[in-house]
């Protein structure tokens, strides 16, 4: 009994951090909460939106590839995001 009591707990958690919800302030660049851009959004497809979210530029940034943001992301009327820069920052993005 206690052993399925542990799996459930344990699966109950991952399935709660698998669908975790980003709401409010969040900076990106060196030393941010994200070190890109294409994170921060790769984080935002891969939860749901919870409230206003502002992802604020701290420093240049270079991306690897594509920044898209998935329509199953959450976002509506209610809970919109905001893309902003701290200073007079470039995002770089690859040629295509």
């Amino acid at each position: 009994m206690k052993r399925r009591l542990i799996v459930s707990a344990l699966l109950f958690g991952v399935t709660f951090l698998s669908f975790s919800q980003l709401s409010g302030n969040y900076t990106v660049g060196s030393g941010g909460d994200y070190g890109t851009l294409g994170e921060a959004i790769s984080a935002l497809n891969s939860g749901t939106a919870g409230g206003h979210i502002r992802f604020t530029i701290t420093s240049n940034l270079t991306e690897s590839g594509d920044v898209t943001v998935s329509v199953t992301a959450g976002l509506d009327a209610s809970d919109t995001l905001g893309i902003t820069s701290s200073g007079s920052y470039t995002v770089t993005f690859p040629a295509g």
